[in-house]
């Protein structure tokens, strides 16, 4: 027997938002329906609207207004959705991210479901800290004192520690994380032994992705390399004017940067593919804003890539260093161009942490076998929700039995 979950976000739905495409389309025996607040441009908001149901929540001047200045769904728009989700028919309601949660705070309670919401990254570092501290606040007053939320889902051990420091209630916290799919990204890939070494990071242009962390290490790697370095940067983001300027200033050569590339296009094929390291240095950034898990880091891998990474958020809960990939400490510099050093010198390490690091995508972070995690999690919190329901209502037979006697 199939159930209906509703997949719940404020944008319907980001690039950058391959991890909650992932888990809409590969459900076995739920059947996914939509609701969002905005829509995106992008190709998996253009597959998943021909594909899957999706509801607008936001109605009108007064909601878009109210929806735009304060995040918030005016009383007619909650009331819609509320009348919406229970004549769905829906079991469960998965919200994905915490900030987009607050959007839908107020119904948890009135919808008679189980609410599962997920965090990914920003949502439990850096915006606690936001509005002069009133993020964190709104999350603990709206989330985790909301007894309308059944659970939480936390993508690593290091991001359960930051919802716990929030106030999260750690006996709701599940860790799971939600996978990525290596099939469209899978290659056999042969590791020569050459002197040109083309080092690869897809991502956007933003801070916590570490890119002029990167550049120090890349100039200081190709000075100290016996091959010829060079570094290929895809994305754009608000950091592009900063980073060609440092590029430009510290004069670091056989750097090209190729601007936003389609998801799974032909360009980020040719680009994995023509790769022979990728690397992906995270950092927490000043505002305190982590990563969780980089989807471009799995995609990597499953091409059969070498990476090199940073002991950071959710990284090390993947990348074993020396193994499956390569791994320094946020910010060090030298660490990071040694090793970059080792794998370039090194065709048979590339090979090495090429293939065991593949390998282990495939076996452990397949999207397919975490979907089914995932459904079990909906499983467990169903049954519970039930269990309680059954509960709650023996207690008030007994009460009112022992009321009747009197």
């Amino acid at each position: 027997m199939s159930h209906k979950v509703l997949h719940m976000a404020r944008k319907f739905l980001p690039p950058t938002a391959s991890f909650i495409y992932n888990q809409i389309i590969h459900h076995e025996r739920y059947v996914p329906e939509i609701i969002y607040c905005e829509e995106s441009e992008s190709v998996f908001r253009d597959k998943l609207a021909v594909d899957y149901p999706h509801y607008k929540a936001v109605h009108g001047p007064i909601g878009k207004t109210m929806y735009e200045k304060f995040r918030m769904l005016s009383p007619a728009d909650k009331d819609k959705l509320k009348k919406f989700i229970r004549n769905s028919g829906a079991a469960i309601a998965h919200i994905h991210y915490g900030v987009d949660a607050l959007v839908f705070a107020g119904l948890f309670k009135e919808i008679g479901i189980p609410v599962l919401v997920s965090f990914y990254g920003y949502d439990c570092t850096s915006f606690p800290n936001r509005f002069k501290g009133f993020g964190r606040t709104w999350l603990q007053k709206r989330l985790f004192n909301n007894s309308g939320i059944t659970a939480y889902t936390a993508m690593s051990p290091d991001m359960k520690d930051d919802l716990v420091r929030l106030g999260c209630p750690e006996e709701k916290i599940i860790v799971h994380y939600h996978g990525s799919d290596p099939r469209p990204f899978y290659q056999e890939r042969e590791y020569p032994n050459k002197k040109d070494i083309q080092l690869l990071i897809i991502s956007s242009l933003t801070a916590k992705k570490g890119h002029l962390f990167l550049l120090r290490a890349f100039k200081a790697a190709a000075a100290a390399s016996n091959k010829n370095l060079h570094l290929h940067i895809a994305g754009d983001g608000e950091l592009r004017e900063e980073i060609e300027q440092f590029i430009s200033q510290e004069n670091i050569k056989n750097v090209k940067l190729h601007g936003l590339i389609k998801y799974g296009g032909k360009e980020h094929h040719k680009l994995l593919s023509e790769a022979d390291i990728f690397v992906h240095p995270s950092i927490t950034t000043e505002s305190g804003e982590k990563e969780g898990i980089p989807g471009a880091l799995i995609e990597a891998r499953s091409a059969g890539l070498p990476v090199v990474a940073t002991y950071h958020a959710g990284i090390p809960f993947i990348v074993e260093h020396g193994k499956t990939g390569m791994l320094a400490h946020e910010g060090a510099v030298a660490e990071l161009a040694a090793n970059i050093v080792q794998l370039a010198n090194d065709h048979e390490m590339r090979a090495k942490i090429g293939k065991q690091g593949q390998q282990y995508t495939l076996d452990q972070l397949d999207v397919v076998e975490k979907e089914k995690d995932l459904e079990k999690i909906y499983d467990r919190l169903m049954e519970s929700q039930a269990a309680a329901s059954q509960a709650s209502k023996r207690q008030k037979a007994g009460r009112a039995s022992v009321n009747a006697q009197a």
